[in-house]
C-alpha cells in the first residue's frame, strides 16, 4: 500500500514537471513563431501588433525584453496616428518599468499616457496617470517636475469639475514647496486652499459620497500648514493646526489618519518638553495602529522609545525601541526596520555609549547597502534594454538559428513523454539532445558571440564604473548625514535653554550639512557655595563642513568635562582650561604648523548673586540694558592654535551686575558668520556695525520674531547680491527680566 502511494506521488510530481516544461516550451515556441513572422512582415500596423504580443509574452520573466519590443512598436508609430496598439505598448512599458523599479522612466511614461488620454478626452485616466507621475517624481526628489505635474493635475481636475481633486493637487504642490523650504509660497497656497476647503466642507451634506474625501482633504490642508510651522520651529502654531486635523479625521472614521494626528501632536509635545502628554498621545496612536495591524505602528513605537530616552527612562526606552525593531522585522518592512535601527542609534548617542552607536549604525549602513544593491541590480537590468536594442541586428540572426532548433525541441518534448515510463532515460536523453544542439550551433554562434563579447566588455566596464561612483557618492552622503545626526545629538535641546531663559532664541544656519559653529549650554550648582550657574556659549571652530564639525565635537566634549566633571564655572577659567586641553589634544607646540582652534564667547549667569560674568576669545558680547547698547570685547587671542605660548594667554573676566537694572537686560552672542556674509547691492560684507544696529532695532520685539527677522534679513542680503552663504551662522539671544 505504502509503495503504491509513493509510486503515485512520484508519477504526479513527474507529470507536473512535464506539464510545466511543456508550458515553458509552448511559450518559447510562441515567441519563436512570432519572431519569425515579424521578420517576414513589412506592414507597420501588423508589426506593431506583433511587437506588442511579444512584449506581453515576455513581461513575466523578461521585462527587459518587454521594454525593447514595446519601444520598437512605439518607434514604428512615430509618424502615424496613435492607435490602440500604441497605447498598449506604453501600458506594457509601464508594467516593465514597475517590475524593474525604474522610477524616473515610470514617471516619464505616465506623463505620456496622461497626454494620450487627454487627447481622447478620457480625463479620469489622465488624472490617474498625472497623479502617479507627480508622486513618483516626488519620491525620487525631482521636485520641480513633481510641482509642474501636480499643477497639470489640478487643471485636469478643474476641467472635470472636481473641486476636491483640484484642492488635493494644490495641497500636494504646497507640500513640495514646504520640503524645498519655500515657506512663504507654501503658506500662500495652503491658506488659499483652506478657505475653499472649509466652504466646500460646510456646504457638503453628511450623506454625500464625497464627504469623507472632503474631510480628509481639509484635514491634510491643516496637517501641511502644521508641518510647515513645525519645520520652522513655530511649535505653538504647529500644535494648533495638528490638533485641527483630529476631529475631521475622526468624523471621516479613518482610524489610521487619526493615529497620524496623534503621532504629530505627540512629537510637538515632546519637542516642547511635555513628555507626559507626548506619551499619552503616542500610546493612543499605537493602540489604534496595532488594532489595524498597520506597519505605521513601528515608527510610533520607536517614537515612544525615544520619548522615554529623553526622559532618562532607559529601561522603557530600550524596551520600546527593541519592540519597534522586532515588529518591523516581523512585518518585513525594510524602511521601518531602518527607522528602528536609527532610533536605537539616537538613544545610544544620548547615552554616549559609542560602542552601541557603532554597532547599530553598522546595521543601518548594511541595510542601506542591501537596498542600494537591490535597486542597483534593477537599474542595471533597465540599462540592458538599451544594450538589447543596439544589438537588434544580431538578434535577427540568432532568432533564425533558434527557429532551426524547433524540430529539436519537439523531439525533446517527445523524449520527456517517454521518460514518464523510464525516469533515468529522461536525464540521459536531455543531456544528449542539449549536447547535440550545442555542438550544432557552436560554429554558427562563434562569430556573433565574438562581437557580443566586445559589446559586453564595454558595457560591463561602464556599469562597473557607474556602480563604483554611485556607491562612493552614497557612502559619502550617508557618512555626512550620520555626522550631522551625531553633531545634532550633542547640541543642547532648545527646550533646556528655554527653561532657563524663557525669552530667548538660537539662530543656527550651517553652511553645509554639518557645522563648525555650535552652541553650548549647562546648568551647574557650585558644590562650595551652593550658587546656581547657567552657562551659555557661542563657539566658532576653525573651518566649516566636516573639518569644522570634528572640531565642534572636540570642543563640545571638552566643555562638558571642564564644567560638569572639573566643576570649573568661571568663564575666564573655562577658556584657559579649554585652551590648555585643545593644545594638548591636538599636539600643538609653539612652532607647530597645527593651527586649528576656535573663537568663542561664553557667559555665566549666577542666579543667586544676580550677576552675569563674561569672557571672550576673539568674539564679543552685545548687551542692551535699559535700552542702552554696549559691546563688550573679548581677548585678542583664540583657543588653541600655534604661535602663542600657553602661559602667555590670560583670559579676562568681565562682570555685569544686574541689581540696579530697571526693566530688563538682553544679551546677544554670535560667531562671525552673520557679519562677514557678502551680499547687498554692492556685494559687501554685512559688517558688525550693521548687525549691532539691527539687534538694537529689534530687541523689544518677541524673541521668536527677532529670530525670523534675523533669518529673513541675511537671506535677503544674500539674494540681493546673488551670493552663496560663505560660513556657518550662529546668533543667540536671551533676556534676563526683573
Amino acid at each position: 500500500m505504502l509503495y503504491t502511494l509513493l509510486k503515485m506521488r512520484f508519477l504526479i510530481l513527474l507529470l507536473l514537471f512535464f506539464l510545466t516544461y511543456v508550458q515553458v516550451f509552448a511559450q518559447r515556441d510562441s515567441l519563436l513563431v512570432l519572431k519569425d513572422e515579424l521578420q517576414g512582415t513589412k506592414n507597420n500596423t501588423e508589426r506593431i501588433a506583433m511587437l506588442c504580443r511579444l512584449a506581453a509574452l515576455s513581461l513575466e520573466n523578461q521585462p527587459v525584453s518587454t521594454m525593447k519590443y514595446a519601444s520598437e512598436a512605439i518607434a514604428l508609430q512615430e509618424d502615424t496616428v496613435v492607435t490602440k496598439n500604441t497605447i498598449e505598448a506604453y501600458l506594457l512599458l509601464q508594467d516593465a518599468f514597475k517590475k524593474l523599479d525604474n522610477t524616473e522612466k515610470l514617471a516619464e511614461n505616465s506623463l505620456k499616457l496622461a497626454n494620450f488620454y487627454r487627447n481622447i478626452n478620457n480625463i479620469n485616466k489622465q488624472v490617474a496617470y498625472l497623479s502617479l507621475a507627480g508622486e513618483t517624481y516626488q519620491q525620487i526628489g525631482k521636485f520641480d517636475k513633481a510641482i509642474k505635474t501636480f499643477y497639470a493635475r489640478a487643471d485636469a481636475e478643474a476641467q472635470r469639475n472636481s473641486l476636491v481633486g483640484h484642492l488635493e493637487s494644490i495641497n500636494a504642490v504646497g507640500g513640495l514647496l514646504r520640503i524645498e523650504r519655500k515657506f512663504a509660497d507654501a503658506y500662500k497656497l495652503f491658506f488659499e486652499n483652506l478657505q475653499q476647503a472649509q466652504k466646500l466642507n460646510e456646504t457638503t451634506p453628511a450623506n454625500d459620497p464625497n464627504k469623507k474625501r472632503i474631510l480628509l482633504m481639509l484635514a491634510e490642508n491643516y496637517n501641511l500648514i502644521g508641518a510647515a510651522h513645525y519645520w520652522q520651529t513655530h511649535l505653538d502654531s504647529a500644535l494648533i493646526y495638528f490638533q485641527k486635523t483630529y476631529p475631521l479625521r475622526s468624523e471621516a472614521k479613518d482610524s489610521i489618519a487619526m493615529a497620524k494626528s496623534m503621532n504629530n501632536i505627540a512629537l510637538i509635545y515632546r519637542k516642547k518638553g511635555d513628555y507626559k502628554k507626548s506619551l499619552n498621545y503616542l500610546t493612543d496612536a499605537i493602540r489604534i495602529l496595532i488594532a489595524k495591524d498597520s506597519a505605521m505602528a513601528v515608527p510610533s513605537i520607536s517614537n515612544l522609545g525615544l520619548t522615554y530616552s529623553l526622559m532618562g527612562d532607559n529601561e522603557n526606552a530600550l524596551k520600546y525601541l527593541n519592540l519597534s525593531l522586532e515588529l518591523g522585522i516581523r512585518k518585513n518592512v525594510t524602511t521601518r526596520v531602518l527607522e528602528s535601527y536609527e532610533g536605537l542609534v539616537a538613544h545610544y548617542i544620548r547615552l554616549k555609549n559609542y560602542q552601541k552607536v557603532y554597532e547599530y549604525q553598522l546595521k543601518v549602513e548594511q541595510l542601506k547597502d542591501s537596498l542600494f544593491n537591490e535597486n542597483s541590480a534593477k537599474q542595471t537590468a533597465a540599462m540592458n534594454a538599451l544594450y538589447e536594442t543596439d544589438k537588434h541586428k544580431q538578434d535577427v540572426q540568432i532568432h533564425k538559428l533558434e527557429s532551426k532548433n524547433k524540430t529539436n525541441g519537439i523531439y525533446f518534448i517527445l523524449a520527456i513523454v517517454i521518460s514518464l515510463l523510464i525516469a533515468v532515460l529522461i536525464l540521459y536523453n536531455r543531456f544528449m539532445l542539449k549536447k547535440r544542439s550545442n555542438d550544432l550551433l557552436q560554429q554558427q554562434y562563434q562569430e556573433i558571440n565574438q562581437q557580443k563579447e566586445e559589446l559586453d566588455t564595454q558595457r560591463n566596464y561602464i556599469e562597473d564604473q557607474n556602480k563604483i561612483l554611485t556607491k562612493q557618492h552614497t557612502d559619502i552622503i550617508s557618512s555626512i548625514t550620520y555626522a550631522k545626526r551625531i553633531q545634532s545629538a550633542t547640541l543642547p535641546p532648545i527646550e533646556e535653554i528655554k527653561k532657563a531663559f524663557p525669552n530667548s532664541f538660537v539662530l543656527f544656519k550651517p553652511k553645509s550639512v554639518v557645522s563648525g559653529d555650535f552652541y553650548w549650554f549647562a546648568q551647574e550648582t557650585d558644590d562650595k557655595t551652593g550658587d546656581l550657574h547657567q552657562i551659555i556659549a557661542a563657539v566658532d571652530c576653525t573651518g566649516h563642513g566636516v573639518p569644522g564639525a570634528f572640531m565642534s565635537l572636540i570642543g563640545n566634549t571638552l566643555l562638558d568635562e571642564i564644567v560638569h566633571i572639573s566643576q570649573t564655572l568661571s568663564p575666564e577659567l573655562i577658556l584657559a582650561e579649554l585652551d590648555k586641553r585643545i593644545r594638548k589634544l591636538l599636539k600643538q607646540q609653539e612652532d607647530s604648523s597645527q593651527k586649528d582652534g576656535m573663537d568663542l564667547v561664553i557667559c555665566d549667569y549666577n542666579k543667586t548673586q544676580n550677576c552675569l560674568d563674561f569672557a571672550g576669545a576673539m568674539n564679543p558680547l552685545l548687551a542692551i540694558i535699559d535700552n542702552e547698547v554696549t559691546l563688550y570685547k573679548g581677548d585678542r587671542f583664540a583657543i588653541g592654535g600655534a604661535g602663542i605660548m600657553e602661559n602667555a594667554k590670560k583670559f579676562t573676566k568681565q562682570r555685569i551686575t544686574l541689581n540696579q537694572i530697571k526693566s530688563k537686560a538682553i544679551f546677544y552672542l554670535f560667531s562671525d558668520g552673520f557679519q562677514d556674509q557678502f551680499g547687498g547691492k554692492e556685494s559687501k560684507k554685512f559688517m558688525l556695525k550693521n548687525l549691532k544696529n539691527l539687534l538694537f532695532d529689534i530687541h523689544n520685539k518677541p524673541f521668536t520674531e527677532q529670530k525670523t527677522i534675523l533669518d529673513n534679513t541675511i537671506i535677503t542680503w544674500q539674494e540681493t547680491g546673488n551670493e552663496e552663504q560663505i560660513d556657518d551662522i550662529l546668533v543667540i539671544g536671551f533676556e534676563i527680566s526683573f
